[in-house]
């Protein structure tokens, strides 16, 4: 478990250290630039060596992708494009690593540092509370998906990239990036719906009408996921197109919490539209997690949503209305100690479906 425990404790050991040095706390301060990127920058580079040093048996999908590995280096470029398959680039991605190394290790480590630099990049960049990105991003963001479902780890990857060229209103750049991770992941579709609900001036006036229909959403989750199904195509929907009760509600509570919190907390004249728009998109992530309930694959195709909550609360908290800010800057530690802790009692008692814990390295393969 030692790993993962650095992974958490650096970023806030280095946060008191700070506080010794300064007497200010560096999650407290969002003009404090160069203590985001090294918060930010310890937390990643920790994460990308644990991703590259990884065992077979460190993510319950790692053998299988061994298997596609050693599968993917057999064929030729052109064998591969003429399969017909949608979702090709993740094969050809594979047979252009194999040309340089055949080495699995090597394989994980490209994957790998394809899948974190986007995000470290983003985060790095937009974070204002970098430690509270950091446990957010363990308990909300998909953090074990990057140890196991690894075609759809790049996917979302390139939709974090895809959010840059939003917020910059590059519409062509943003349409292509979606459909390059569409090649890695169909369930990339998803990302289509970012750059109108980005845009969208969602404002307090809306509360009367995004809760009801956030409550309307969980309400006819199965009605609405049965008929919206059969567009996921013949591939998917053979595999998730039955409705089934997965009693997943916890994530939802949270974030419908966080929605009311972004809601009532802001000052109008302190918010701007990118913190506009990264609340849009945590509306639309509970709208999303409202189908969890009935079918797996709805948390799935909220991944490429979940990955800016820890960016969107740090925002909302420097920007609270005065009578709100003290109890805004509790909220937050409170939030880094909760997590935190909550991170730390996961790894002993939680039911651990993507095999994370504890971590077994390359060199313990059997």
């Amino acid at each position: 478990m030692i790993p993962y425990f650095i992974l958490l404790l650096a970023p806030l050991f280095y946060n008191i250290y700070i506080f010794a040095q300064r007497g200010t706390i560096s999650f407290c301060n969002k003009s404090n630039t160069r203590e985001q990127k090294i918060v930010i920058g310890l937390f990643f580079s920790i994460f990308l060596v644990m991703l590259s040093l990884r065992g077979l048996s460190c993510g319950s999908d790692t053998r299988n992708y061994l298997y596609y590995f050693n599968h993917d280096m057999m064929y030729s470029f052109k064998d591969i494009l003429r399969s017909g398959d949608i979702e090709v680039a993740f094969t050809l991605l594979g047979k252009a690593i194999s040309l340089l190394s055949k080495d699995f290790q090597f394989y994980l480590t490209v994957i790998a540092i394809m899948c974190i630099l986007p995000l470290w990049k983003l985060y790095k960049e937009e974070s204002e509370i970098p430690y509270l990105s950091v446990v957010l991003f363990l308990i909300v963001a998909p953090f074990s998906l990057f140890f196991s479902g690894l075609r759809q780890a790049l996917s979302v990857s390139i939709g974090s990239m895809a959010f840059v060229f939003c917020k910059k209103r590059r519409v062509i750049p943003f349409i292509v990036s979606c459909l390059v991770a569409m090649l890695f992941h169909q369930s990339a579709v998803m990302l289509f719906l970012m750059y109108p609900i980005y845009r969208a001036k969602i404002t307090k006036n809306w509360l009367y009408f995004v809760v009801p229909i956030m409550a309307i959403t969980l309400i006819l989750n199965n009605r609405i996921y049965s008929a919206l199904a059969p567009l996921m195509g013949e591939r998917y929907f053979s595999r998730y197109g039955v409705t089934s009760s997965t009693g997943a509600y916890s994530i939802i509570l949270m974030l419908f919490v966080f929605s009311i919190f972004a809601i009532v907390v802001p000052d109008p004249n302190k918010i701007d539209d990118d913190t506009i728009g990264l609340r849009n998109l945590l509306f639309l992530s509970v709208c999303l997690q409202c189908f969890a309930p009935v079918n797996s694959i709805a948390m799935r195709l909220n991944y490429y949503y979940l990955i800016f909550v820890p960016l969107t609360m740090p925002k909302i908290i420097t920007r609270s209305k005065q009578q709100y800010k003290q109890i805004s800057y509790i909220t937050a530690l409170a939030m880094c100690v909760m997590f935190g802790i909550y991170f730390i009692f996961n790894m002993y008692h939680g039911s651990d479906i993507m095999q994370l814990y504890p971590y077994v390295g390359f060199w313990q393969n059997s």
